[in-house]
């Protein structure tokens, strides 16, 4: 077989509401770290032709000025676009003694999503590099067509198609 070359690409783009207030801490060297939970919802049809909805649970962290950023202006229930890259945090468990681990997101950019609110056009973005606005289009294998996070509809009202059936 010969030598495959796989890229080195870790991104992850996700929507959804703040399960409860970030937890907003500082480092003994003065860096800023912010932590949440980010419940994601999605709802599809089920064999017996009803509607199902599945919960996921993410855990993020923020870092320096996205850590501040989020203390300003991220609370608990409010919808939002975080990108980012996956990151396994691993410890040792003090009471049993085992080694555990847990994925979660390192946040490089965080957008409020408060959909049907006119507030939405006038919302500020945080990412590191302001030139570097996360977008779906800054992604080839997207359209620019439906890259447009405003246009679509709550999730409450989106009906799947039929084929939509998990197995």
């Amino acid at each position: 077989m010969p030598d495959l070359r796989v890229p080195d690409l870790n991104i992850v783009l996700i929507a959804g509401r703040l399960v409860r207030e970030p937890d907003i801490r500082s480092t003994p060297s003065k860096r800023t770290v912010a932590k949440f939970t980010l419940a994601h919802n999605r709802r599809y049809r089920a064999k017996d032709g009803g509607y199902k909805d599945e919960t996921t649970y993410v855990n993020v962290v923020a870092w320096d000025s996205l850590a501040d950023y989020i203390q300003r202006t991220i609370y608990k229930g409010r919808p939002v676009l975080v990108e980012g890259r996956l990151r396994q945090d691993e410890w040792d468990d003090p009471t049993t003694g085992q080694r555990r681990s847990r994925m979660e997101i390192v946040a490089r950019s965080i957008k409020p999503l408060d959909w049907g609110s006119n507030s939405s056009s006038g919302q500020e973005e945080m990412s590191p590099n302001k030139n570097a606005v996360p977008s779906l289009n800054h992604y080839s294998n997207q359209e620019r067509e439906s890259s447009n996070l405003e246009a679509e509809v709550p999730i409450d009202d989106y009906i799947p198609p039929e084929d939509d059936i998990p197995f």
